[in-house]
C-alpha cells in the first residue's frame, strides 16, 4: 500500500459529465451556437476515417474475444445485454389511443394536464359498447358523449406536427433481451477511466490508439454480463487564479468550499470524465475518439469550461496546463476523484449509481505513452507506407500491433479479475495462464516476421523482440512481466497491477477513509497471501 500527497491542498476540480444529455446539455450551455452533429462530421471525414481503418482492414481484429467465456447466450427481461428485436416481435402489437373529433373541436384541452394531444382520450376512461354487431368506444362524462376511434399510439402527435413523436409498439414477450450467463464474481459494474492528453504522441490515429486497450475491455466485459462505462477522462494541473464557489445555484453547499483554507487559490487539480460510452450500449468510437482528439478541441473545451465553472468563479476558464506525470501521481489524483465523488453523491450533486469505488479503474498505459510514436515511425520505414494506420494494418506489422493491444488490455482485465474475484487462487492460475501464452505468441511473430523487411540494419523480426521484451520488462515503462533473462517473473507482475487498488490519497481534498483503505487491504492481503503458492 501507499500513501501519496503530491496533490494534497490542490483544490480537486471536477464535474463528471455523466450521460449523453448531460453531454449535450452541456454542450449547448457553454456555447448555443457549436453545431456538434458539424463538428462532428467533419471530424470522421478527415480524421476518424483513418482511424478506422484499424477496425475495418486489419487482418487481426482489435477484440479479446478468445478470452470469453463460452457460455451460452440467455433471453432475460432485465434491461442488460443486448436488446434482441426478433424476441420482441414475437409478441409485438400495436399500442392502441382512442381520439375523438368532436372531443377535440370542442373540448380541445380537455386532457392537458395528462400531457395528450387534443381529442385522445385516456383508455382508462373509455367504455366499450357493442353497436349492431360492432365494438364501439365512447367517452360519457358531464359534458357528454363522445364517439372515438381507436387509433395507433402516436398517429395524433404525428398529424398534430409534434416534434419526436412516434408510432408506439409494445411486447407480450417479456424476454427481450440476450446476455451470457452472469459471471461469479463480486462485481456488476465497472467503470474505466481512459487518460487523455495533448503530449508524447504525434497523431490524432496515435491519440486514438491509446484507448483501444481499454474499449476491448469494456467489450469483453460486457459480453460476460458485468455493464461498463468508459470515460475519457482528463488530468492537468491548472494554473491561474480563481475562487471557490460557495453553493450551487440550488443553495447546495459544496464540501470543497467547506474544507478549504482559503476559497481563493492558484494551482488546482482538473480530472474530467466525459462519457464516451454507456453501460450496456456500445462504445461509439467517432463521438469517444473525437472527445480526446488533439486536433478537434473543441468539444473539450467547451465541456471542461462547462464543468469548473460548477466551482469557481470565472467567465472563460483557461482548462490547458500540465498533463505529465507519473504513474503513482496518476493513481493518487484518480483516488481523490473517486473519494470526491462518493462524497457529492451522498449529497445529491452526483448521480448515484451501484460501481464499488474499487471499480472504478484508472486506465493509462504508460508503455504506449512512451513507445507507440517511436513504434509507428519505425513500422512505417519497414513498410514504406506513408500513412501511419496503413503500416499499422500491414500483414507484416499487423500481428505484433495486435499483440501489443490485448497484451495492453489484458493488464487492465487483470485488475478487474482480481477486484472480482471469488476464488482467487483458481484466478490467479488464469492469469499466470494467459501471461505466459503472450509470451508464447511474441517468440512465434518474431520467428514467423518476414526477413527481407530491414530498417537501420536491423530485420523487422529482431526489432519486434528488441520492442517486444521492453514492453514486458522491468523499466519504468514496462508491464514487469519478464526480467533481464526473459522469465516470467509472476509475482511482480501481479504486484505490479494490484498498486492502484492500494494506492491512497492523505491530506486535504478528499482523502480516502479509513473504512475504504481496510477494504482495499483485505484484498492485498488476500492477494499476497495466495502468491505464496505461485
Amino acid at each position: 500500500m501507499a500513501f501519496q500527497n503530491r496533490f494534497e491542498g490542490y483544490p480537486l476540480l471536477a464535474w463528471t459529465i455523466d450521460d449523453w444529455e448531460q453531454f449535450h446539455n452541456a454542450m449547448q450551455e457553454e456555447e448555443p451556437n457549436f453545431d456538434f452533429q458539424r463538428y462532428l462530421k467533419n471530424y470522421n471525414d478527415n480524421t476518424f476515417n483513418k482511424i478506422n481503418v484499424l477496425f475495418e482492414d486489419a487482418p487481426f481484429k482489435l477484440n479479446l474475444g478468445g478470452q470469453t467465456e463460452k457460455t451460452k447466450l440467455i433471453a432475460t427481461d432485465k434491461p442488460m445485454g443486448i436488446f434482441d428485436f426478433s424476441l420482441a416481435s414475437r409478441g409485438m402489437y400495436k399500442v392502441p389511443e382512442y381520439y375523438s373529433e368532436k372531443l377535440a373541436i370542442e373540448y380541445p384541452d380537455k386532457f392537458k394536464d395528462f400531457e395528450l394531444p387534443s381529442g385522445v382520450v385516456p383508455p382508462n376512461l373509455i367504455t366499450q359498447k357493442i353497436e349492431n354487431n360492432e365494438k364501439v368506444y365512447l367517452l360519457e362524462d358531464s359534458d357528454g358523449v363522445f364517439d372515438c376511434e381507436i387509433r395507433q399510439k402516436g398517429q395524433t402527435a404525428i398529424e398534430d406536427g409534434v416534434q419526436g413523436a412516434k408510432l408506439k409498439f409494445a411486447t407480450r414477450n417479456r424476454k427481450v433481451y440476450l446476455t451470457h450467463k452472469r459471471n461469479k464474481g463480486k462485481v456488476k459494474y465497472v467503470e474505466i477511466y481512459s487518460l487523455f492528453y495533448y503530449t508524447s504522441l504525434n497523431s490524432d490515429v496515435e491519440y486514438a490508439i491509446r484507448h483501444i486497450p481499454a474499449m476491448m475491455v469494456a467489450d469483453y466485459l460486457e459480453s460476460i454480463g458485468v455493464m461498463t462505462r468508459i470515460y475519457m477522462t482528463r488530468f492537468v494541473v491548472l494554473d491561474d487564479n480563481w475562487t471557490l464557489r460557495k453553493e450551487t445555484p440550488q443553495g447546495v453547499e459544496l464540501p470543497m468550499y467547506k474544507v478549504a483554507p482559503n476559497p481563493k487559490f492558484r494551482t488546482s487539480l482538473f480530472v474530467q470524465p466525459i462519457i464516451a460510452k454507456e453501460f450496456g450500449q456500445e462504445f461509439d468510437k467517432s463521438i469517444g475518439f473525437l472527445t480526446s482528439s488533439r486536433n478537434y478541441r473543441d468539444v473539450y473545451d467547451n465541456l471542461a469550461k462547462w464543468a469548473v465553472k460548477k466551482e469557481v468563479t470565472a467567465r472563460n476558464p483557461h482548462v490547458y496546463g500540465d498533463p505529465d506525470w507519473n504513474q503513482f501521481q496518476y493513481f493518487e489524483g484518480i483516488e481523490r476523484y473517486r473519494n470526491k465523488y462518493q462524497q457529492y453523491v451522498k449529497l445529491g450533486l452526483f448521480k448515484s449509481k451501484e460501481v464499488l469505488p474499487e471499480a472504478m479503474m484508472f486506465f493509462h498505459d504508460m508503455t504506449i505513452k512512451r513507445n507507440l510514436s517511436n513504434f509507428v515511425s519505425r513500422v512505417m520505414s519497414y513498410t514504406s507506407k506513408s500513412e501511419s494506420q496503413e503500416a499499422l494494418v500491414d500483414m507484416n506489422i499487423n500481428p505484433f500491433f495486435n499483440w501489443w493491444m490485448r497484451l495492453s488490455a489484458t493488464t487492465l482485465k487483470h485488475k478487474i479479475d482480481i477486484v472480482n474475484s471469488r476464488e482467487l487462487r483458481k484466478d490467479l492460475e488464469a492469469i499466470k495462464i494467459e501471461i505466459g501464452n503472450f509470451l508464447v505468441e511474441l517468440n512465434d511473430i518474431v520467428v514467423k516476421a518476414n526477413p527481407n523487411l530491414i530498417s537501420n540494419n536491423l530485420p523487422l523480426g529482431e526489432y519486434f523482440r528488441e520492442l517486444g521484451n521492453r514492453i514486458l520488462g522491468t523499466s519504468y515503462d514496462g508491464y514487469s512481466i519478464i526480467n533481464d533473462r526473459g522469465e516470467l517473473i509472476f509475482k511482480k507482475y501481479i504486484t505490479n497491477i494490484t498498486l492502484e487498488i492500494t494506492t491512497y490519497a492523505e491530506g486535504i481534498y478528499f482523502e480516502t477513509e479509513e473504512d475504504r483503505q481496510e477494504i482495499r487491504n483485505e484484498l492485498l492481503k488476500n492477494v499476497q497471501n495466495e502468491l505464496i503458492n505461485f
